[in-house]
């Protein structure tokens, strides 16, 4: 009895995984460009303050790091 339980228990995590394995990989993917963006913008604030440059870092890291994580997307959902 106990085997047949545990094999209906890791059926059922099978298909959740399986079920929401997109919905996981996209939820993954925000909090990537979330985190990446905030600390590009953070360490483009420093720099400008560094070299007196107000808007220029900031704006260049984070056009950097959007553009270079929505091709990484773009990566990731072409090979599945």
């Amino acid at each position: 009895m106990l085997i047949v339980s545990y094999k209906i228990d890791r059926d059922e995590k099978k298909s959740f995984y399986q079920k929401y394995s997109k919905v996981l990989t996209i939820s993954a993917w925000g909090i990537v460009i979330v985190t990446l963006t905030v600390s590009m913008a953070l360490i483009g604030l420093w720099l400008d303050g560094l070299f007196k440059t107000q808007p220029y870092f900031m704006v260049g890291l984070l056009i950097l790091a959007n553009i270079t994580t929505l091709y990484r997307l773009y990566l990731e959902s072409k090979k599945k």
